[in-house]
């Protein structure tokens, strides 16, 4: 991107005293945008072989190599995996060739009684009995391979290598539980086998390893699956229904729980892979955290000094359906590496597990360490952009605008340390007195944050916080405002001149002009206020804290964007352990009772929805990645196209990337706008 310099407004702080203004230079940054600066490590994530698989495992012992096994379906096309005769077997070097070592069991020839009867099919139980083998593994125990498994989920057993080899062949040691699914195995360091199946039943097995020795425990029990039902807070009916549990120990020596996760994250059920960790085997384990998302039942094993977790597009959002894969996890060997989470050294980056354009997505900025993003679709013909930077030394607001969404030009609107009161505070911020106040707080002193630009009765207004100021060492409290700081455009242009206009007593502010002029913030994650007609402050006598039905918290996080749409009132916000989606609220007036969440975006993030000026059935969300598993970097914006339309009168906005392909092309021209055309649906 080209340097500009920009403008230093005059500007009063907290009394009319004004400064003159004058001119600041950008710091350095590449003259032209690389994409290959934040993706020339990611890894596109791609299917080992074309095989239609479910249930993925993989495993390293102990001659090196690696094997893999799964759920096989009965046709070459995938569209059956309840129905199959048994246990193939693949094997390789490197992780990247692979040799099939074909079947290795069959129903047809081995199998017993119990195994060869018809089940209910668990995936149509109305329809057809079924009989196959689902979600076997394969594991080396006591100088040889076992393979336990589960018949349609109705059933485990255990087949043991007579051989020693991983080929076999293979005996049947019969069943070990009569209900449920998903069996696993586990060896302590003590030499006990557990054996793990269904919602997380653990329990010690025999010696020879034919039968169950002692009573079974819950890894997780029904009381804990409630509590750490990490959606419930806006609204997720579903239970959890965890299965498909995996234990490894890492390399601290704490022991991984894995398992597959049902939730409505996305607006439908989506099987993400979750972790919790042990001192002990048999628990007590932590609360359920975030691994993979798209990740279903996982297996993990090593490959010299990182963790790799098996993986096969357990669902319609994934990146692709029903075929083998592996990802690379982080040192700990539980959460998929991402913009968050690296191995080690010289190890791989990132991928990406659901579908969409998320891996080809560039920042519109060149530099990493912005969040928070605004949007502001301005009168000038101009996009603007209100962005916290990751630069408490600079003590200044950045906005960047542009006319298209795709490029943009950065501009420095407002130099806080020129501020009346801060002076002192801006000199001791360099110094080595200092330094003890800027490690404890790190990015949340000196930087201004929630930077925002509004359009409001004729005038650009830029409004912000920095946090923690009445603790900074230098500063004179009788001249700064309580709360946040709000400037006023004395051109009535938007890149300035500005200068102080008043302080609001509220946190993570944003504002909605109401047709009537009035003008509302929206602060934290749930209240809304009234200013003052002059803009000089919010009313003290009015005051909301958003209701929603069910008495759901839809906002996890603060920062709301309010806007008002085809008479209605819609309130966004940000909710998710980890995914922070995008959610939205209704309601027909300002101080009513909103609607139950709906989801506008699965990546969100503390951002913004502004309408775009190019059509009227398009938004756009100001994005910075906030999100596990989403991006290949982290804390730079991006704008996302959301579709609006009005469905039974109500207002619906919608993800475009979130689309399948097929329908995401009818709008084909604004993701172009966006990506660069030719990025994404690929023919």
């Amino acid at each position: 991107m080209k340097h500009v310099k920009t403008i230093l407004p005059a500007f009063v702080a907290c009394m009319t005293l004004t400064v003159s203004a004058a001119e600041l230079k950008l710091p350095p940054r590449p003259e032209k945008y690389s994409p290959a600066s934040y993706l020339k490590d990611r890894v596109e994530l791609a299917p080992l072989f074309d095989t239609p698989l479910r249930h993925t495992f993989i495993m390293r012992e102990p001659d090196a190599h690696y094997y893999l096994t799964g759920t096989v379906s009965r046709d070459a096309r995938g569209d059956d995996f309840q129905n199959n005769d048994g246990v193939w077997l693949w094997r390789s070097a490197d992780l990247k060739s692979w040799e099939s070592l074909g079947q290795v069991w069959s129903i047809e020839k081995q199998a017993g009684a119990w195994q060869r009867e018809r089940n209910l099919n668990p995936d149509n139980p109305a329809g057809p009995l079924v009989r196959g083998i689902t979600a076997p593994e394969i594991h080396y125990l006591k100088d040889t391979f076992y393979i336990p498994y589960s018949m349609n989920g109705q059933g485990t057993g255990l087949l043991k290598s007579e051989s020693g080899k991983a080929e076999g062949p293979y005996v049947d040691l019969g069943q070990i539980t009569d209900t449920e699914t998903s069996p696993s195995m586990f060896q302590d360091k003590d030499g006990k086998v557990y054996w793990i199946w269904g919602p997380g039943f653990i329990a010690a097995m025999n010696d020879n390893l034919t039968a169950l020795d002692g009573p079974s425990n819950l890894l997780i029990s029904d009381k804990d699956l409630d509590k750490k039902n990490i959606w419930r807070n806006w609204g997720d009916e579903e239970p959890l229904n965890p299965t498909g549990f995996f234990i490894h120990r890492a390399f601290n020596g704490e022991y991984t729980a894995t398992c597959s996760v049902y939730n409505l994250r996305n607006g439908v059920p989506v099987p993400d892979t979750f972790c919790m960790k042990a001192k002990s085997v048999l628990g007590p384990y932590t609360r359920l955290r975030p691994m993979i998302p798209h990740g279903g039942e996982t297996t993990v094993f090593k490959k010299d000094n990182d963790y790799y977790a098996s993986f096969y597009g357990p669902d319609d959002w994934s990146l692709f359906r029903d075929r083998p894969s592996v990802v690379l996890l982080d040192r700990s060997g539980s959460r998929i590496v991402d913009a968050f989470h690296r191995p080690s050294k010289g190890s791989i980056d990132s991928c990406i597990t659901q579908r969409g354009p998320w891996d080809q997505m560039e920042p519109i900025i060149n530099g990493l360490g912005i969040n928070d993003n605004q949007l502001l679709n301005a009168p000038d013909g101009y996009y603007y952009c209100g962005s916290v930077w990751d630069e408490p030394e600079k003590f200044v607001v950045r906005v960047f605008r542009s006319k298209n969404v795709r490029d943009w030009e950065e501009w420095e609107i407002i130099d806080c340390a020129t501020i009346a009161g801060l002076k002192g505070a801006v000199e001791a911020w360099k110094s080595d007195k200092f330094k003890e106040f800027r490690g404890s707080l790190r990015t949340l002193s000196g930087c201004p944050m929630d930077p925002e630009i509004h359009y409001i009765d004729g005038a650009y207004y830029v409004v912000f916080q920095l946090y923690f100021v009445d603790k900074y060492p230098g500063i004179d409290k009788e001249l700064l405002p309580k709360g946040a700081f709000l400037f006023k455009s004395t051109t009535g242009e938007a890149l300035g001149p500005y200068e102080f206009h008043s302080g609001v007593r509220a946190s993570q502010i944003s504002f909605l002009e109401d047709d009537d002029g009035t003008v509302y913030i929206t602060q934290g994650n749930r209240t809304i206020q009234k200013m003052n007609p002059g803009m000089d402050g919010e009313l003290p006598d009015w005051r909301y804290d958003i209701k929603v039905v069910e008495g759901i918290n839809f906002s996890t996080d603060i920062g709301m964007c309010p806007v008002k749409v085809d008479g209605k009132y819609v309130i966004f916000g940000y909710n998710g352990f980890y995914q922070n989606r995008m959610m939205y609220v209704i309601c027909d007036k300002i101080d009513g009772v909103y609607s139950r969440p709906k989801l506008a975006s699965t990546w969100g993030g503390h951002g913004w929805i502004e309408k775009s000026k190019h059509r009227d059935d398009i938004y756009y969300q100001a994005n910075w990645g906030v999100s596990m598993g989403f991006m290949h970097w982290t804390a730079a914006p991006r704008i996302i196209p959301i579709k609006y339309e009005l469905v039974d009168g109500e207002p619906t906005f919608r993800s475009i990337f979130d689309m399948p392909p097929e329908e995401a092309k009818r709008y084909q021209d604004e993701i172009d706008r966006v990506l660069g055309p030719g990025v994404w649906p690929k023919d």
